[in-house]
């Protein structure tokens, strides 16, 4: 079915194939199996160029306002295609990701408070 749906380019979704079923990238999780870090590769199947693993929240020292403190730290680990995107597209997007991530009450609104 892949060969019909991507190598031929037909529309199967009225014999409910959806045209890209993974989108542009995916994510997986491999630190609720209590994984640091890991690389995942590329799969033919997926035809995604981007593959982002979420490693397991770990306490480290870091330093906060000048001082040591006890800080919650998470890897993410990124596999591309080269034949996509090259080193200076993945920087670019590596920096982006991290400012994001060091200042979320800055990037991200904030989660509305859930009452009982």
């Amino acid at each position: 079915m892949g060969f019909v749906s991507f190598g031929l380019n037909f529309d199967l979704r009225r014999f409910g194939i959806p045209k890209d079923p993974f989108g542009s990238l995916m994510i997986t999780n491999i630190g609720t199996l209590g994984i640091d870090e890991a690389y995942v590769p590329l799969v033919p199947y997926s035809r995604v160029p981007l593959l982002i693993a979420m490693g397991a929240v770990q306490e480290v020292p870091v330093v906060k306002d000048g001082a040591i403190v006890v800080g919650k730290v998470m890897r993410l680990n990124v596999t591309f295609d080269h034949r996509v995107l090259d080193g200076a597209h993945a920087a670019i997007m590596a920096r982006t990701l991290q400012d994001y991530f060091s200042n979320p009450f800055e990037r991200f609104d904030t989660l509305p408070v859930l009452t009982p």
